[in-house]
């Protein structure tokens, strides 16, 4: 699929809010170190990755379904063109946070292993990386729209009655603590915002079916804020669907620095966190108190290993990807 340059202009933003995010309000909170806060920083972090979900549920399903569609190869597909990137990733965090440290952050060889095939955020292993908690709702979310597309495609009760019944568990859960894995494994408050990525496609494609699904729409931004508890973060995230309205057909955008940030913004959420992290924390050690000349440096320099990463692998792994991808 070729790439949409109003999509990637908005993922060029998003990883930029979530990357301060995690330098300057996250790290404050993870190492009892006072930093730059300002109003709503707080919120950027569930701001920038919910409208990353939002695309991601907007990019989920196809135009036309397939006759001989197969929710297997569908997720198989899906994994496979972030699967080597990830894995080089977690690699290099690895590796990194084994050398320099980094307290409270570091995972065992056999945790590393787990990371691999992606069962850890499933089973309960930590994470190499903290941020990578995505890839796992992302995962859940493939099985849940294949099966959309598979038996209930363009039927858009499916995905209110899955938010429905995902709310009765998170209510059970206050009494029977079990019934929270069946809350978690219909991807908790996220589950909405691929449903309203899927309806914003419809809805820009002059597919969506009258009063049932602007229905639906209202319900997803009605629950999302009621759940979340987050105004600001509702506010944030009708901005950014605004701004999808507003780029999402734009041509000509290539140039764009925002674009370019978008191009490579997987590989930089991949290995921003912990990397950063390093960097801040050893700068933070070596002279003194936190300095947003600190996070600069983390940003040139993590900014430069992704540049690096995606020109000389993740370009050429993605053709070999498309390869086998196309074989399925």
């Amino acid at each position: 699929m070729e790439k949409n340059d109003g999509i990637q202009f908005l993922r060029g933003v998003l990883i930029l809010i979530i990357m301060f995010f995690h330098y300057i309000y996250r790290f404050g909170e993870i190492y009892s170190i006072k930093t730059i806060n300002f109003p709503t920083l707080s919120t950027w972090g569930r701001i920038g990755v919910g409208a990353f979900f939002i695309i991601s549920g907007f990019l989920m399903v196809p135009q036309k379904k397939n006759q001989n569609f197969s929710i297997l190869k569908y997720i198989l597909k899906k994994v496979l063109r972030f699967l080597p990137s990830y894995i080089l990733a977690i690699t290099i965090i690895y590796i990194a946070v084994s050398i320099f440290t980094l307290p409270g952050r570091e995972v065992t060889f056999f945790d590393y292993l787990l990371n691999i095939p992606l069962i850890n955020g499933f089973i309960g292993v930590e994470y190499v990386d903290g941020a990578h908690w995505y890839l796992t709702y992302l995962v859940l979310f493939y099985l849940i729209v294949g099966i959309y597309i598979k038996f209930f495609y363009n039927k858009k009760l499916y995905f209110v009655i899955l938010i429905i019944v995902k709310d009765l568990f998170y209510i059970f859960s206050y009494k029977y603590a079990f019934f929270s894995i069946f809350y978690n494994f219909l991807g908790q408050n996220y589950l909405e915002l691929i449903f309203l990525g899927i309806l914003l496609k419809d809805l820009l494609n002059s597919k969506m079916s009258l009063r049932f699904d602007f229905f639906c729409l209202i319900f997803c931004f009605l629950h999302y804020f009621y759940f979340s508890g987050k105004t600001c973060a509702l506010s944030y995230l009708l901005f950014f669907v605004l701004f999808m309205f507003l780029f999402i057909n734009k041509k000509e955008m290539k140039s764009n620095i925002f674009c370019r940030f978008g191009d490579i913004s997987f590989i930089l959420y991949l290995i921003h966190q912990n990397l950063g992290y390093i960097i801040i924390l050893k700068l933070c050690s070596i002279y003194g108190s936190y300095s947003l000349w600190y996070v600069l440096i983390a940003f040139i320099i993590i900014i430069c290993i992704t540049i690096f990463i995606y020109e000389i692998f993740e370009k050429r792994i993605q053709l070999e990807i498309k390869k086998l991808v196309d074989c399925l």
